[in-house]
Order: structure tokens, then sequence, then C-alpha cells
């Protein structure tokens, strides 16, 4: 028994070190853009929007019902009743407002959406006039937000084309906001070819602007070497700026560089600082980040109960890394330890492709008892075997070391 324990404890510990190896993975410039939790963006949404009263625009009336949606219309249809134009106008400019407001925040432009479309038909407000209204205006605004709707079906089925289309337009005629979204969409090569100049050329257009998000982004390319040649202290730069701006990525990516020395001095201090506020700022890849420092005590002061809250708010955001994690707490550091839910985590991560968990989730069955769950051979080699296919180089030397102690 005292030795499988003191086994258990020493894979544990491989599998939390060896972690931080495969860190880099997940910070990728395709991991800039983060999540905030629907609960914290619908009130940010009502306390904005409920500033106004839009009673004009409840229950449609069949006036608007025959309206198209193109470039070329006019507000003859909206002239019908002005009061109604203008509380139609009031309401989509404090979308855009918001939209902004909530990129510039975390890019949670997923949520956001949802969100408008939740608070749109709470109140009796019907999404498709929205969109209709905002098809009749040629400002450059509403061009993006045309865009916007059409990218997350409100008002409208989801339609990538046209959503590129109308970025397209509202880019080229200056949104700055705009330009780093058609960046992202050729860097992701979605309904545009893949292009990393491109998505460069875009990304820097939008930086320069002061858009904080791409800031982070053409710091991106810039470690990366992605459109540009690669250069880590122009990256750090732009990272910085980013932050400056109060970007969650921005401050995630100038924690890693303060952390690894990526254009400039290590310094596990500033590290800490940046992936707190990063964290603060509701990107889940900063919360873990900050959580395994708060683990380890790695430039800051060890904090298990704070690490664990913070590795839940990440789990809550879908961050699969962090539920490993997670599982590594209760299973050797909270007070108390906490063996059954240590295994239900680690096991929760293995079914969603996470290799060190399917390791952890592997060790456990193999040993069983005091690990939080029953010993079952078949069931750790299938999950030695998974963590294997996906690369895990610890599974391999575990799973050899179980054979020749057969």
């Amino acid at each position: 028994m005292q030795g499988n324990r003191e086994m258990a404890s020493i894979l544990s510990i491989l599998c939390f070190c060896k972690f931080s190896k495969y860190r880099k993975k997940y910070f990728t410039p395709s991991s800039l853009s983060s999540s905030f939790h629907a609960c914290e963006i619908e009130p940010l949404i009502s306390d904005v929007i409920e500033e106004t009263n839009y009673t004009d625009l409840i229950s449609p009336r069949p006036e608007f019902s025959g309206m198209t949606t193109n470039l070329s219309m006019n507000h003859k249809e909206w002239d019908v009743d002005q009061r109604s134009f203008h509380s139609m106008q009031n309401l989509v400019d404090t979308l855009i407002d918001i939209i902004k407001k909530m990129n510039i925040l975390s890019g949670a432009e997923k949520v956001v959406a949802r969100e408008i479309n939740s608070w749109l038909h709470e109140h009796n407000i019907d999404p498709e006039l929205v969109f209709e209204f905002v098809g009749t205006q040629k400002e450059t605004r509403y061009i993006a937000l045309l865009g916007f709707f059409y990218f997350y079906g409100i008002g409208t089925e989801v339609n990538l084309k046209n959503s590129v289309k109308f970025y397209e337009i509202a880019a080229e005629m200056g949104d700055s906001e705009v330009q780093c979204q058609i960046g992202c969409l050729y860097y992701y090569g979605i309904e545009l070819p893949l292009d990393y100049n491109k998505a460069f050329y875009w990304f820097e257009k939008s930086a320069k602007a002061g858009v904080a998000a791409a800031q982070a982004w053409i710091g991106g390319c810039y470690e990366c070497g992605h459109g540009t040649k690669k250069d880590d202290l122009k990256a750090f730069n732009w990272y910085k700026l980013s932050a400056e701006g109060n970007d969650s990525s921005g401050f995630l990516r100038l924690g890693i560089c303060y952390e690894e020395g990526i254009g400039t001095e290590r310094n596990e201090t500033l590290a800490a600082e940046y992936y707190r506020r990063s964290a603060e700022r509701g990107h889940r890849s900063g919360q873990h980040q900050y959580a395994l420092f708060l683990c380890k005590g790695i430039g800051i002061e060890k904090n298990t109960k704070e690490a664990i809250y913070w590795l839940q708010k990440a789990i809550s955001q879908g961050n699969i890394p962090s539920e490993n994690q997670l599982a590594y707490l209760y299973m050797n550091e909270a007070q108390p330890r906490n063996p059954r839910l240590a295994f239900y985590w680690y096991q929760h991560a293995a079914l969603q492709g996470d290799s060190m968990a399917q390791l952890n989730t592997a060790v456990c069955r193999q040993i069983g008892g005091w690990l939080g769950t029953s010993q079952d051979i078949h069931q750790a080699l299938i999950w030695y075997r998974r963590a294997i296919s996906n690369g895990n180089s610890i599974a391999i030397s575990n799973l050899r070391e179980f054979y020749l102690g057969m």
C-alpha cells in the first residue's frame, strides 16, 4: 500500500510538472480570444440598454413586415413613424457600443451575441426587425453590425459568406474593430483563404488605430513569425501596448513573456501580476495560468484555495487543462483531500482528450482504492493507450514499467 501511495504521488507530481512543458500549445495566437460568463454579461447589457425607453419597438407593427435588407435601401419604410425610427436607431447604436465594449473587455463576441438575442426576445423586440433596420443604413458602423448579425444569426440565419462580405466592406471603409475581425478570418481561413500575410496586414491597420485586441494579435504574429519576420522584442512591445489598453489577451501574453523571457528579462513576479490581471478580465487561459502560479507559489504566495477558485472559473468557460489541474489539487493538496472528486475531474478531462488527464486516469485505475475509484487494470490499459496516442511520453514510460512488473 505504501509503495503504491508513493508511486502515485510521484506520478502526480510528474504529471503536474510535465504539464507546464505542454502549456505553450494552449497559448498560440489562435487562443487569444476568450469568453465571459453569460451571467456577467447580461446585467451589463441590460443596464446600458434600459437607460432608454424602447416601448415604441415592442410588438412590431405590420407596416414594417415587408422590408428587405440591402445597402441600397433608404429610410422611406421607417418614415411612417419617426418616433419608432429614432427609438430603433438609439437601440442599434447602443448595441454597437456594447459589442465594442465587450470586444475590448474580453473578445466575448459569441456570448454577447447570445445575450443580445435573449434580451431582445425577453423584451418583445423582434430581432428580425432590428436586422431589417440595420440593413437600411449606409454608415460604416451599421454595415459592420450587419456582418456581426450574419455571423451569429441575430435576426437572420447564420450566413458566414454574407458576414464576410459586410465585414470586408466595413474594413475597407476604415472600421478599425472590423479590420481586426477580418484579420482573424484570414488567420483561421474562415470563408476566406488562410493567409497569414493578409491577416497581418489587417491586424497591423487595426492595431495602429489603437484596437487593443489587434495589438495582442499582431504581437502573436511577431512571436510566431506569421505574416512577418519573427521578432520577440516587437512581440513584447505590442503585447505591452495591448495590456495598456486593458485587453485580457494582452495581459496574458505579457505574463508569458515575463515568465519565459520573450523579448524581455524573466520576472516571475511580473508574470504572476499580469496573469492575475488577465484572469480578472475574464480570460480563461489567464485564469488557468494564474492558478498554476498559485499552486506552486511562483512569483506569488502559494494559495491552494484561491488556485481552486480560479481553476473553477476557467473550467466554467471550457478550459480542459484546468480540469486536470483541479483534480491534481483535490488529490494531493486540498484540505481535506477529495480523491473521488479528483478522479471525477481526471476522467472528465480525459474523455475530452486531455492527454495528461488520460495518464492520471490510467494511474488511478491501475492502483484504485484510495485514489478515488476501484482498481480496473483493463480500464487502466485503455487510458494509457489513449494518452500514448495523444503523444504523452510519460504514459509510454508508465506502461513499459507496468508490463515489466507483471
